[in-house]
């Protein structure tokens, strides 16, 4: 009896979120560019009461079993970014967008944003800024004497001035189409700069030239800012190992300030993932290299960074946990995060990246998609793709060498 007083509690929790969620979009009826939400649910864990293939008598056994849902718990609220009714406000500067695509302003703390609510204005300085005034970016200002203002289909902004017959092109409102995130492949050879160019990017190492912007932040001006919103597994790291996992992943979240119900609550959930929960009092020092980069992983995720730098990631793990986490990948690229993922594992960059990069002695050489790659380089897998731009299609005098070399 209790635990179905259990299970059905769980369901009632369950509609108050859905509850919550229908009332949250009703009160945003009228809210331009609001997408409404839908909450979504999963199943808790089965209990076994008999397990399939029991024996039942001397000669007979249960055919299917006995299990026992538990109940239900939330799992995501997700966003339903589908194209809503257009509404002609008479205002010169509310745009709406027919398909995809968002607007990008600036924050005040200058992150870019993006939104698809076309309610613009135009501030004391003649600037476009949102309700809220923030500036469209890239920023576009009207002269003072600006007396009719028109934005073209393809985002072109043209204004007529007091006096002037000719329309004036001010710039261009560029939309944004794609905001699901992107798993990056960096390839390279040795020494061709692939984890040169992953701590400069994770601020650890300042460009001796040109410049480096993570998230709109430049570096190494803002690298703390920087620091905070992304996620580094290198591809060797030192941990403190007289800490247990538990501690180690406890010192890392507070470190990148998350709250701490919250911390708890992701700790538990990427221990208990990553098949870690009995091992979390253990010290670090009698972890095995795949749990050590089990706990890597975990504390690079921990403040649920923007983007995620990985350096062999898959470095000492099993094949059960290797799978695992390219999953876990794709997942959190589907959830908005980029992911730059450098490996000298072909096949799995194959695999898993979006895109790929490819450097060579220092120069990007390769930039695309793996179907543009394929039609660049008429190959068809990555690693004959990597030997023909990095010039080590043949290496059959190498291998005759040393084969030579081992007989003499």
């Amino acid at each position: 009896m209790i635990r179905a007083l259990f299970t059905a509690a769980t369901g009632m929790e369950a509609q108050q979120l859905n509850i919550d969620t229908i009332a949250h979009n009703l009160a945003n009826a009228n809210t331009t560019g609001f997408k409404r939400g839908r909450a979504d649910f999963q199943d808790l864990l089965y209990q076994t009461v008999t397990a399939p293939g029991t024996a039942s008598s001397a000669s007979t056994e249960v055919p299917s079993g006995l299990q026992i849902g538990l109940g239900v718990k939330p799992a995501a609220v997700a966003k339903i970014f589908a194209q809503g009714d257009f509404r002609n406000t008479g205002g010169e500067l509310d745009l709406g967008v027919e398909g995809d695509g968002f607007f990008q302003v600036v924050q005040p703390n200058g992150e870019i944003a993006y939104t698809r609510a076309g309610t613009f204005k135009r501030d004391s300085t003649g600037q476009i800024v949102t309700s809220n005034g923030y500036p469209l970016e890239p920023a576009i200002t009207l002269p003072t004497d600006t007396t009719s203002v028109t934005v073209a289909a393809d985002g072109t902004v043209s204004v007529l001035q007091g006096g002037s017959a000719t329309t004036t092109v001010l710039g261009t409102i560029d939309l944004i189409k794609q905001l699901k995130g992107e798993i990056v492949g960096l390839l390279g050879p040795n020494g061709a700069g692939k984890t040169t160019t992953v701590k400069i990017v994770a601020g650890i190492l300042a460009p001796t030239a040109g410049t480096v912007s993570v998230c709109g932040l430049p570096l190494p001006e803002q690298s703390l800012g920087v620091k905070q919103r992304i996620g580094y597994v290198p591809e060797a790291a030192a941990l403190f190992e007289s800490l247990t996992g538990q501690e180690f992943l406890e010192l890392s979240g507070r470190l990148q300030d998350v709250n701490e119900d919250s911390l708890q609550t992701r700790i538990e959930s990427i221990l208990e993932t990553f098949d870690l929960s009995s091992d979390r009092v253990s010290s670090l020092d009698t972890y095995s290299k795949g749990m050590r980069q089990k706990i890597l992983i975990a504390a690079a995720l921990l403040h649920n960074p923007d983007l995620v730098l990985l350096d062999e990631p898959l470095s000492g793990l099993d094949v059960n946990a290797s799978i695992m986490i390219k999953e876990l990948l794709a997942a959190l690229a589907s959830e908005g995060k980029t992911i730059l993922y450098s490996s000298h594992i072909l096949d799995v960059v194959e695999q898993v990246c979006d895109r790929v990069l490819i450097i060579h002695e220092g120069d990007l050489i390769a930039d695309g998609t793996m179907e543009s790659l394929r039609a660049t380089t008429q190959q068809a897998r990555l690693e004959d793709i990597f030997r023909t731009l990095t010039d080590s299609a043949n290496v059959a005098p190498a291998i005759s060498r040393v084969i030579a070399a081992l007989r003499s």
